[in-house]
């Protein structure tokens, strides 16, 4: 057994590597976020939640981030360029397109070097938002390039 135990050793660093690997190649680690619509909150960090919206309604969002380790940062304080977080709610089309619905078209500016987090006060949702294929989008761009995008599918109804 002592004989095979560097090989098994190696074997395990050889086929963890590419899961330790995956981990540090994305920028931001969305560590916490909350949904607020019709006064009761959703926890967006866990899967298969439900968002969900009346039309004429507002919802609150709060976003919290965490910088990988070892990435190259785009988003540093040292960079002259800042990052923006963008927020929107947006109806996918049938050829894979966005529509803009409501949120953050331009987004906010920040630099980060280790976490950020961002409470997003009221947003309005429109009485001509769409019902069907709507989604919270959270992407995080500098220049027109995306290094982090999450979404959520979102009920919308009728107040």
């Amino acid at each position: 057994m002592k004989r095979y135990l560097p090989v098994l050793i190696a074997v395990f660093i050889l086929t963890s590597a590419p899961v330790t690997y995956g981990q540090t190649t994305e920028l931001f680690n969305f560590t916490d976020g909350y949904f607020k619509a019709g006064g009761r909150p959703v926890h967006l960090i866990h899967d298969g939640v439900r968002v969900d919206v009346a039309l004429g309604g507002e919802y609150n969002l709060w976003l919290s981030f965490k910088v990988n380790e070892g990435v190259t940062n785009p988003c540093s304080a040292r960079e002259e360029q800042p990052c923006r977080v963008i927020q929107q709610l947006v109806q996918r089309n049938s050829d894979g397109g966005e529509t803009y619905v409501a949120g953050w078209k331009n987004g906010l500016e920040f630099r980060a070097d280790e976490s950020v987090g961002f409470g997003i006060p009221a947003m309005l949702v429109p009485r001509t938002t769409p019902f069907e294929n709507v989604f919270l989008v959270v992407k995080i761009v500098k220049e027109d390039k995306e290094h982090f995008r999450k979404e959520w599918p979102v009920f919308v109804w009728a107040n």
